[in-house]
């Protein structure tokens, strides 16, 4: 998620929490330091979300090269099966094949 989109998020649920925050305790100093702890709340898990993607990458395929998404599609079309399906395996047979 890029940062700009998650500003915005952002954003609007700390605005969303302050007027809920303000309709119930009718105190600007209570809302303002709710807010505040929301907001710290919000950034350390954002924060800890990136790192975790920076240390953990996913593990998409062992190889490291994969097949671009059109090369997929095409291959799905062709045989009229889901792409990865085992009767996509050159060389391999099925049971129902012998």
């Amino acid at each position: 998620m890029s940062f700009p989109l998650f500003l915005r998020g952002m954003l609007i649920a700390l605005t969303a929490f302050a007027i809920t925050t303000y309709i119930v305790t009718q105190s600007a100093w209570t809302t303002f330091v709710s807010t505040l702890a929301c907001a710290v709340i919000i950034q350390v898990g954002y924060f800890a979300t990136i790192l975790i993607m920076l240390l953990w990458p996913s593990r998409g395929g062992e190889s490291g090269e994969k097949a671009p998404e059109g090369e997929k599609t095409a291959a799905s079309i062709k045989s009229g099966k889901p792409a990865g399906s085992a009767d996509q395996v050159s060389g391999a047979t099925r049971s129902s094949q012998l």
